[in-house]
């Protein structure tokens, strides 16, 4: 697996479907324990970024602009786009 440049970027796992002890076990998983984890009930964090489905990635820039975004978690992707 790739590595993150921790100064380079940071992780926020938003959830909203399942549950929290799900979203753990995901992150756990994914190998991305360096991620901050986000729990919502509602749907307003996916609707403001257009997101339709779970484990989509978005890497967005010091401003929040959307530079890339996958339909699942690739951690090897997200480190070759941010260089």
């Amino acid at each position: 697996m790739a590595s993150l440049n921790a100064d380079a970027i940071q992780v926020v796992g938003v959830g909203i479907l399942d549950n929290q002890e799900l979203a753990e076990q995901f992150q756990q998983e994914a190998q991305t324990d360096a991620a901050d984890l986000v729990w919502s009930d509602s749907r307003d964090v996916w609707e403001a970024y257009d997101v339709n489905s779970q484990h989509t990635t978005i890497l967005l820039d010091s401003s929040g602009a959307e530079i890339q975004r996958w339909s699942n978690f690739d951690p090897n992707a997200v480190a070759a786009a941010v260089g």
